[in-house]
């Protein structure tokens, strides 16, 4: 990286590629000060619905996770720099022809839908975003209380007219009430000139844990069926 770090990277191709295997998927893992990696067992479940629709799937480590180098961030800044770069890199060096391209964030999981939704539309490539179980209620606490950049970030990316946004929570999270979701997603909603998805699955918490990850797998199944269609 231009930083002077190296990420971990492991890249996925879909097992009986087609033509419309142009397709390009980057999964961030959950908070690395908490112990999050790209082996994330919710990460890797989107592993196979993704390639049934022709990704190639882009995982990897974030800074001074498994064998990258460098520190994390308290900020985030740094995170987001690095995956513009890697999207970049990867683009122009390792798959060319990419003509789509979705970033999954994950919640603590939500880490990484933060970081996701400061990666911009990309020039020439059709671009789209999911958001896992986003940090609303404790999202200055994981941004150094820089928690301001990152909702303007998020408002810029949904008023563009080219975006294509699913925001997947439970309405059991752990850490945010259904209520502070609702009033996000409606004022988000309201400013949306791109395409905005918010779905919100019942009786699933935070972490996703047992049948919710199967009903997390469908909603992702059917969003991407008409998002490529």
């Amino acid at each position: 990286m231009s930083a002077g770090h190296q990420l971990e990277t492991l890249l996925l191709p879909p097992p009986n590629p087609t033509p419309d295997s142009s397709r390009l998927a980057v999964l961030l893992h959950p908070w690395s000060w908490l112990g999050g990696r790209m082996n994330d067992p919710v990460l890797a479940s989107l592993v196979q619905p993704l390639h049934e629709e022709n990704y190639h799937v882009l995982l990897f480590n974030s800074r001074g996770v498994g064998q990258s180098t460098g520190r994390a961030t308290w900020t985030g800044n740094g995170e987001s720099d690095d995956l513009q770069e890697l999207v970049r890199k990867t683009i122009s060096e390792r798959l060319s022809g990419v003509q789509r391209l979705l970033v999954v964030g994950k919640h603590c999981y939500s880490h990484g839908s933060m970081i996701a939704s400061r990666l911009p539309l990309q020039t020439n490539v059709t671009t789209s975003h999911i958001l896992l179980s986003y940090p609303l209620s404790y999202r200055p606490f994981l941004s150094l209380f820089s928690s301001s950049a990152y909702q303007t970030a998020l408002s810029a990316l949904v008023r563009n007219p080219q975006s294509d946004v699913l925001i997947v929570h439970g309405d059991s999270d752990d850490f945010t009430g259904i209520s502070k979701y609702n009033a996000w997603a409606a004022t988000l909603q309201a400013e949306a000139k791109g395409k905005l998805r918010v779905e919100v699955v019942p009786e699933a918490g935070h972490f996703w844990a047992g049948a919710s990850m199967d009903r997390l797998e469908d909603v992702v199944k059917q969003w991407l069926r008409r998002t490529t269609a």
